[in-house]
């Protein structure tokens, strides 16, 4: 896969890669032997959402989120996420805006970027815009998020390499979203 990683994390990833790529094939109800099939049908199911409800949801569930990163060591883990803290303010019903301190992941100025940047942007220019718009604050931004949620069509996913950007990016967002449900059910349980 890389000169970036050793044999061992290579084969971490593509484990970690391939526990995504059937997830999203058994979410969209397709068989996993038509990868780009999935892909597809999985981008156009979330830009639909986006553009029906200003939400979406990749699917994955609690179980299944821990069986997909348990293919990464805690060291490999720590290569692409760094653990956080984000202030989040909550709208509960019949109060106030409510703050929380949550635990969310972002993204590591580790092995994985330096694979992203070093190794996949150089053959691919749509990695290169999404990763080089990433280095500075190493957060997902908006641009992120719109940018696969909008342009996926462009994206190659029969590239393993293109299917891994999307698999941790999709994962990154999924971590923060259920930390923020973690916080919100806390708070509407206190406050209702």
């Amino acid at each position: 896969m890389s000169s970036t990683f050793s044999k061992t994390e290579t084969s971490q990833i593509v484990d970690l890669l391939d526990r995504f790529d059937v997830e999203i094939c058994r979410i969209e109800d397709v068989s996993n032997e038509n990868i780009v099939e999935c892909y597809q049908s999985f981008f156009a199911r979330i830009k639909n959402e986006l553009e029906s409800e200003s939400e979406y949801s990749t699917g994955i569930s609690d179980v299944a989120y821990a069986r997909i990163l348990k293919a990464l060591s805690p060291e490999l883990y720590n290569d692409f996420w760094t653990q956080k803290e984000n202030i989040l303010y909550q709208a509960i019903p019949n109060t106030d805006f409510i703050q929380d301190t949550i635990q969310s992941i972002g993204l590591s100025q580790g092995k994985y970027i330096d694979y992203m940047l070093n190794e996949v942007s150089p053959d691919l220019p749509s990695v290169a815009q999404y990763i080089n718009a990433l280095i500075p604050d190493m957060e997902i931004s908006k641009f992120h998020f719109g940018y696969i949620a909008i342009n996926y069509e462009a994206l190659d996913v029969a590239d393993e390499r293109v299917r891994l950007l999307v698999a941790i990016h999709y994962l990154t967002l999924d971590a923060q979203e259920r930390g923020r449900r973690i916080s919100y059910d806390k708070f509407y349980k206190k406050y209702n």
